[in-house]
């Protein structure tokens, strides 16, 4: 018994798997529960790695400067009453100013503007269903007018090219004066002229 276990020694232990020596004859045998573990844990943390990189969020667009050069700008059309004077629209204002104080904490140029009666309007032939006095949120920040669009719905996009923004902001006239709607609401509506701190 003694010489066999004299005979049975351990030659060495190569990724995990012991080579076993007995009477002249090498046995593999498996792997120990170290190895094992270790070869899970490896597996497990390749396997976030992967998955980390496969749902790392897309890179932002550039912000584009809207008073350096002639930018492309964008375009949202409707009668001035819909932006201004409709009750089921109330929320564009509280929504343009979280905006704008966003803009301000991080030192952005303001990039969106109301513009009554664009003198630009004219050159586009699917501008004449929208009903006048019209006016136009612009901006130069393509995927936020997307957004836009969505949300408001019953308004004209137009892609409006590379213009100055003295150029894409140039008024023709004033805001009208509004009727009083009917106002259900629990809360006060905004005051008139709110969107005097959005035009240029």
């Amino acid at each position: 018994m003694k010489a066999v276990m004299m005979e049975r020694t351990v030659s060495k232990v190569t990724c995990g798997v012991t080579s076993v020596s007995h009477r002249g004859v090498h046995h593999r045998v498996a792997r120990s529960s170290m190895g094992i573990e270790n070869s899970l844990i490896n597996g497990v943390r390749q396997g976030r790695m992967v998955s980390m990189q496969a749902k790392k969020a897309p890179e932002l667009p550039p912000v584009v400067s809207p008073t350096q050069g002639e930018p492309e700008w964008y375009a949202l059309v409707a009668r001035a009453e819909f932006f201004f004077n409709d009750v089921q629209n109330e929320a564009l204002a509280e929504q343009l100013r979280e905006l704008k104080r966003y803009y301000e904490e991080n030192r952005r140029e303001q990039d969106f503007f109301f513009v009554c009666e664009p003198e630009w309007l004219d050159k586009f032939p699917e501008a004449k269903s929208v009903k006048r006095p019209a006016v136009a949120l612009v901006s130069t920040d393509k995927e936020w007018m997307v957004f836009m669009k969505l949300r408001l719905e019953r308004v004209l996009k137009l892609d409006l090219g590379n213009m100055s923004i003295d150029a894409a902001t140039k008024s023709t006239a004033k805001v009208p004066e509004f009727e009083p709607q009917e106002w259900n609401a629990p809360y006060t509506p905004y005051a008139k002229g709110w969107w005097e701190v959005f035009m240029r």
